[in-house]
């Protein structure tokens, strides 16, 4: 266990069997408005802060240090709020103070609703809080994303996303959702270079299976795989590309048992070799592709008795190490080649 962690415990243990549930909650308390303190002297008022001092408040609600210093703290993102509402533009670090701003009101809020002395006055909050919205509606409406790239507009969606954390804004909503729908990316997989003999279509179906049960998988952000095959709405093809496949005999071993049955034993191996090639389906452009090699050794046994003869079925065999080996990979493969491409 870790020395920390187990620090931790450990002073957990003795003031609950000291003090019980109360005093425990009282030092988590008294240790959550010390850090506070801490931040606010070191960083001025941050969300991290606000948060970590409420939790102290809320586990100790007596302690006049901690309201205190809410109170000033509260009155200084008053402040801060006045001066950044009068601005005809604001930033993003405006912004971000903005939703300190309204945190800490509802905070204050809750607080002063519990009777405690909390500097709130509700009817002010409130239409402070419709201004902020207006002015920060107007801040990402006025955002020109038309030429963000893809990863631009992935940020303006978490940014959008922590917005919509402290205001609703079906305007902001809106907004996040077309973003959405520009970034989505569909991926779909074929075989390509595969025969129709026996190892062939057992590739082939084992793909088909495993792509049927990962679609709609979510390889990164935004990014889906859609299954085997493609359609109209597929934004890249991630092409298996086969150009060795073999099954061949390593040994063949003749054993008897006691019953005077012969069992053969066939030593086999399938090695497969290839590339995962990922294509934009606009412009047939070859992106990126990633090296794949499968060797998987089976076994075949084929037993002779008193008038009767017993055999594996080779091609279940098969079937099952070629499962077993893409299953370990398939997916870890594809989404390594979506990571090293820049989509």
């Amino acid at each position: 266990m870790n020395k920390k962690i187990f620090k931790v415990f450990l002073v957990t243990e003795i003031i609950f069997s000291l003090y019980g549930c109360t005093s425990l909650k009282n030092y988590f308390g008294q240790r959550d408005i010390e850090n506070a303190t801490k931040i606010y002297n070191s960083e001025g008022v941050t969300l991290k802060g606000v948060k970590k001092l409420t939790d102290g408040i809320e586990a100790l609600p007596n302690s006049q240090e901690g309201i205190a210093l809410f109170n000033i703290q509260f009155k200084e993102m008053i402040a801060e709020k006045d001066r950044i509402l009068k601005k005809e533009k604001i930033s993003k670090e405006d912004v971000d103070k903005l939703l300190i701003f309204l945190y800490t009101g509802d905070k204050a809020k809750n607080l002063s609703e519990k009777k405690l002395q909390i500097t709130y006055d509700n009817e002010k909050y409130y239409k402070s809080k419709q201004k902020i919205i207006q002015k920060i509606e107007k801040y990402i409406l006025n955002e020109e994303f038309k030429n963000y790239s893809r990863k631009e507009k992935i940020k303006e969606i978490n940014e959008c996303k922590k917005i919509l954390k402290y205001i609703p804004s079906i305007k902001i909503s809106s907004v996040k959702e077309q973003l959405e729908k520009e970034v989505t990316v569909d991926v779909c997989i074929i075989s390509n270079k595969l025969g129709y003999d026996t190892l062939s279509n057992i590739i082939r179906g084992e793909l088909y299976k495993l792509s049927t049960e990962n679609r709609d998988l979510l390889l990164d952000d935004y990014i889906y795989f859609r299954g085997y095959g493609k359609n109209t709405e597929t934004d890249y093809l991630i092409e298996l590309e086969i150009f060795e496949e073999n099954v061949y005999t390593k040994k063949i071993r003749v054993e008897e048992t006691e019953n005077k049955e012969k069992i053969f034993l066939k030593e086999k191996a399938v090695a497969l070799e290839g590339y995962y090639n990922l294509i934009k389906i606009s412009d047939r452009k070859l992106l990126n592709r990633r090296h794949f090699e499968i060797n998987k050794d089976y076994t075949i046994k084929t037993t002779y008795g008193e008038n009767q003869m017993f055999f594996d079925s080779e091609r279940e065999v098969v079937e099952k190490a070629i499962n077993e080996e893409l299953r370990n990979r398939f997916i870890s493969d594809i989404i390594f080649l979506i990571d090293e491409t820049e989509i």
